[in-house]
């Protein structure tokens, strides 16, 4: 039984096209056919692989973008000004004396010191995290409006152009396999709850 390879490559990227015309991705003679007629009919420009790899350099860094805000999950950090660890150190040193001299309670005075390291290393932690995501983040923003003035001064990120269809077609793509991992985990959890139910009943 063959394959429907005009329906199968319909879906697929112009990368992923293109690696199967080139052999990154060995498929039989027909598909490799078949891929480089979906190109065409996409009007994909194999005579200008610059703009082609642009568009799918900004494409990648889009779904890096989408990733790293999908980890963080509203959750990013934000800056800690160093008054907040000052005040942090002060009220963990005045809750050991509150106890210490108003309670029955004796704390050594290593737990204090203790806790205020842990304070120290948090938001020293929180704040290197903080930094190094916002400098990601500028450096992928950089980098997608330095890649998109290139296209934009050759004309090839127009409304309706293939570079432009290209980015469209790579966020649906990444859109439905973030979706189909979310139904798995989702299908995963289900299982698990409905056999924990039934181990219940």
């Amino acid at each position: 039984m063959g394959y429907n390879w005009e329906e199968i490559f319909e879906s697929k990227t112009n990368k992923e096209l293109y690696d199967i015309v080139v052999g990154k991705k060995v498929l039989s003679g027909e598909a490799v056919k078949y891929a480089r007629q979906e190109l065409e009919n996409r009007n994909f420009d194999f005579d200008n692989m610059e703009a082609n790899k642009a568009a799918w350099q900004i494409s990648r860094l889009l779904e890096e973008e989408d990733i790293s805000q999908s980890e963080i999950l509203g959750r990013q950090p934000s800056y800690i000004p160093p008054k907040i660890l000052l005040i942090s150190i002060l009220l963990i040193l005045l809750l050991f004396l509150v106890i210490n001299y108003m309670t029955v309670y004796e704390l050594p005075i290593g737990m204090a010191v203790y806790l205020s390291g842990l304070a120290t290393l948090y938001i020293l932690l929180n704040n290197y995290r903080y930094k190094k995501q916002t400098q990601e983040r500028q450096d992928r923003q950089k980098k997608i409006s330095e890649l998109k003035e290139k296209l934009n001064k050759d004309n090839l990120l127009g409304k309706g152009s293939p570079i432009q269809e290209e980015i469209i077609r790579q966020k649906k793509e990444d859109l439905n396999r973030k979706n189909t991992v979310s139904y798995i985990v989702l299908g995963f959890v289900i299982i698990y709850l409905i056999i924990h139910f039934l181990g219940w009943l």
